[in-house]
């Protein structure tokens, strides 16, 4: 559950070594925008400011 609403649907996809965070923009036109890359080697609870 978020802390306040999303401006996006965030999605997980893994990328070799890396996790990339990115969402689908389906108006006007199919953009994809990536938000981050993390190592996979990161802690992802500290990296995202969750632990």
């Amino acid at each position: 559950m978020p802390l306040r609403p999303l401006a996006h649907d965030f999605r997980a996809l893994p990328v070799g070594s890396r996790l990339a965070s990115y969402w689908v923009e389906e108006e006007p036109e199919r953009v994809v925008t990536v938000a981050r890359l993390l190592f996979a080697r990161s802690d992802y609870a500290s990296e995202l400011g969750l632990g």
